[in-house]
């Protein structure tokens, strides 16, 4: 879908504060800000304002009360967009959906001292419960004749919108006792929940998640593979699939190849820099597959280094020829990958 840029600069700012690494928390902005919500609300003034520093505790009083402002929803049920069959074919980008996910209470349920009602209760505490309707009305509007209610739902997810934008992550109310929590701290890579030096979801001390390219490990483990203390017997042993497979990748490829041993399939020489170079296709089981593994090793141009390249190891075609396996590895601007020649004029006259 092509937004309006009104409604993509408003997307930048949904993300722009999911993905802080520091949160600030301005208590005295976001309760000014939820006052004025109740407002439009019609609802009694707020008495207390509790702020909690545990997600257990925010949780679990949320559990116990179950009144959460997900309720300021019910007046997207009952807009103009609502009605409107655009509803049903609007989609937000991956990216931003991304992004959106990861101030969801998703995290928590990975954890054993959590139910799942307990988290689905706590989810829809969190601020962001109805950013992506916001986005979709948003929309509708800018190009629509919307009613009182669309007025009401915008107003109310922006000033959200600024109470996230001041650090505030959970919210619920129980009668006139206000429960706040502050925003987690997301770090991710391509869309996946990634950090090699701190934990990828950070909710407090008591509650960090870690990830490595979109896959938990527990903290014991996370520190072994990015600080490089795990050996690679130890990677190959373990269990889960997904973890092993991303182990490697962290640990690097070239050092678990040469700790288990590969086969060669194939070696061509090439002129690199005036001197000749010569390039291998080796093989190796690294039991992530039905199929052995296959790398191709070259020579970085620029620092000499050797490394591994991962390829198609189903692609015979890959197995006989190393040069054109390593061509198959850069992507020109059409999205295709280079072919063996092109990639021979670019070893000529590097860039």
């Amino acid at each position: 879908m092509n937004y309006d840029i009104k409604t993509h600069n408003l997307i930048e700012r949904i993300k722009k504060c999911n993905l802080r690494t520091e949160i600030p928390f301005n208590k005295e902005e976001i309760v000014k800000r939820l006052k004025k919500i109740d407002e439009i609300l019609g609802r009694k003034p707020i008495k207390e304002v509790k702020v909690s520093d545990e997600m257990e505790e925010f949780a679990y009083s949320t559990y116990s009360t179950y009144s959460t402002y997900s309720a300021y929803s019910a007046y997207s049920a009952y807009s103009a967009y609502s009605a409107s069959s655009a509803s049903s074919t609007s989609s937000t980008s991956s990216a931003f959906l991304a992004s959106l996910a990861s101030l969801a209470f998703l995290a928590s349920s990975t954890s054993s001292t959590f139910s799942t009602s307990l988290v689905s209760l706590a989810s829809s505490a969190s601020v962001d419960y109805n950013f992506r309707e916001f986005i979709f009305i948003y929309e509708w509007n800018l190009k629509n004749k919307g009613n009182e209610n669309d007025k009401k739902f915008l107003e109310i997810q922006e000033l959200l919108l600024q109470c996230k934008e001041h650090g505030l992550g959970y919210l619920f109310r129980n009668n006139n006792v206000l429960h706040i929590k502050k925003a987690p701290i997301v770090r991710m890579e391509n869309n996946k929940y990634h950090s090699e030096t701190y934990p990828a979801i950070y909710f407090d001390k008591n509650n960090q998640f870690y990830y490595l390219h979109g896959v938990k490990f527990e903290k014991n483990l996370w520190e072994k593979i990015t600080k490089k203390t795990i050996t690679p017997k130890e990677i190959m042993e373990l269990q889960n699939q997904e973890q092993r497979s991303v182990a490697m990748r962290v640990y690097g490829y070239d050092k678990i190849v040469e700790e288990l041993g590969g086969k060669t399939l194939s070696e061509q020489s090439i002129l690199q820099n005036g001197k000749p170079v010569k390039y291998q296709i080796v093989e190796v089981d690294l039991k992530d597959d039905e199929v052995p593994a296959r790398f191709v090793k070259v020579k970085d141009w620029s620092t000499d280094r050797w490394y591994l390249l991962r390829i198609d190891p189903r692609d015979e075609s890959l197995a006989k020829d190393p040069i054109k396996a390593v061509a198959q590895t850069f992507v020109r601007p059409d999205g295709k990958p280079l072919t063996k020649e092109e990639f021979k004029g670019m070893l000529v006259n590097p860039t």
